[in-house]
């Protein structure tokens, strides 16, 4: 196997490892937030926080690694290219909603479950999930439409 090829199927694993993830997180989210027990939203929280450091970063940054050095190795005359600059910037896109708005959001909501007493969820934690779906989804749909033109390679 070359090591132009070596590093496609590195990348390729890597963004199904790493999109699967994200869309699995959502749904995690999603569905414990609609059960609104607190054990089970605790669960969520912290499988959704144990994902990002063991599955997300390190997806994260085989994806760019080997998209990179896939790209500068072996492709450098398509550094331009279309089908490389709008997945590019989408993953951008992606990891910029994650480290500015969902961690945040993450870590407020951590931080009103653990005060919890009983069984009453504060409805500010609902109002961050609210906001946490919304802005993923985004997220979402911005690592699968950087998809598209990795596939079609648009010029």
């Amino acid at each position: 196997m070359t090591n132009y090829l070596l590093l496609k199927t590195i990348h390729i694993i890597a963004a199904i490892i790493f999109v699967g993830n994200a869309g699995a997180g959502w749904w995690w989210k999603h569905n414990a937030a609609a059960n609104g027990k607190l054990v089970i939203l605790k669960f969520a929280q912290q499988q959704i926080r144990t994902t990002d450091l063991y599955i997300m970063l390190p997806g994260s940054t085989l994806l760019i690694g080997s998209g990179m050095i896939n790209l500068l190795s072996n492709m450098y005359s398509q550094y331009h290219a279309t089908w490389v600059m709008i997945p590019f910037h989408l993953f951008i896109l992606s990891g910029l909603i994650w480290l500015f708005g969902l961690r945040k959001i993450q870590k407020k909501q951590t931080e009103l479950l653990a005060k919890v007493k009983g069984e009453k969820i504060p409805t500010e934690f609902f109002r961050l999930q609210r906001q946490w779906s919304f802005w993923s989804l985004i997220s979402l749909v911005a690592l699968f439409l950087s998809i598209i033109p990795m596939v079609y390679k648009f010029e």
